[in-house]
């Protein structure tokens, strides 16, 4: 899996360096932009290891792909393989567009699917208002 890693690498290095230039490594290349000011913090090469799990979760899906015609897959463990078990946090903080608008989340939302965004608004729309207010 390493060799598959160092070819990624440096084709990642190939894409990203400026003509006239032949940088090998990432941590070096990135450098190299960053002090250059040739690339913004955001359009900077990833780093080697967000790489290496963007390759491993690529790895997951390939698996799965390459076995959709089968009946009994044998499937990696994603939570091995680059992926990581997160909890949404969307309800509170402003990144949900329904919650900025005061709003419960509906199956349109961008959200995700683990959104608590309607648990947080019936629970503040009980704590704020009562009968008598409607």
């Amino acid at each position: 899996m390493q060799d598959v890693n160092d070819a990624l690498a440096q084709f990642v290095c190939l894409q990203y360096s400026p003509k006239e230039t032949h940088i090998t490594n990432i941590p070096d290349l990135r450098w190299h932009l960053f002090c250059k000011h040739q690339a913004e913090s955001t359009k900077l090469p990833p780093t080697t290891s967000s790489l290496e799990e963007h390759i491993e979760r690529v790895h997951v899906q390939a698996v799965v792909w390459s076995q959709a015609t089968v009946m009994w897959q044998h499937l990696l463990d994603p939570l091995k393989h680059g992926y990581h078990h997160t909890r949404s946090t969307c309800a509170t903080t402003q990144r949900c567009s329904c919650k900025r608008h005061n709003l419960t989340c509906t199956e349109l939302c961008l959200c995700g699917t683990d959104c608590e965004n309607n648990v947080d608004c019936n629970a503040e729309y009980d704590t704020q208002y009562s009968d008598e207010d409607l």
